[in-house]
């Protein structure tokens, strides 16, 4: 096995295509379902004909849903139809929770819901 470590522009580009495995992280922040489909809209290159057509049929009705209960349905159908085809696979999903004392002012979460800290200070 060899492992190619590729920065962010280089994964962007056309050697992934050539590797039997990718491992990456996605960060989902507010915009789910834009991280979504951007993961799945980027894997349709590496996915067999067939497969394709698919993905593209469920993405396709996932832009066309005004539901967001059934635009999460058509992403969630796409992940199971990809891990089903051992094609995809989350590793792990972790959800972070922020907690502060009352004393705290000024919290503000950004899309990753990560704190600001710039605006943070304390009550005397």
């Amino acid at each position: 096995m060899e492992v190619k470590l590729l920065d962010v522009e280089e994964f962007k580009g056309e050697q992934r295509l050539h590797a039997d495995l990718l491992l990456f992280s996605i960060m989902l922040d507010n915009d789910a379902e834009l991280r979504l489909i951007d993961l799945y809209k980027s894997m349709q290159r590496h996915l067999d004909t067939s497969s394709k057509a698919r993905v593209n049929e469920l993405l396709r009705q996932a832009l066309h849903e005004p539901s967001r209960e059934r635009r999460m349905d058509a992403l969630q159908a796409i992940e199971s139809f990809l891990s089903a085809k051992g094609v995809l696979c989350f590793l792990y999903f972790k959800r972070l929770k922020t907690l502060y004392h009352a004393s705290v002012k000024g919290v503000a979460l950004d899309s990753l819901d990560w704190v600001q800290f710039k605006n943070i200070w304390f009550r005397p």
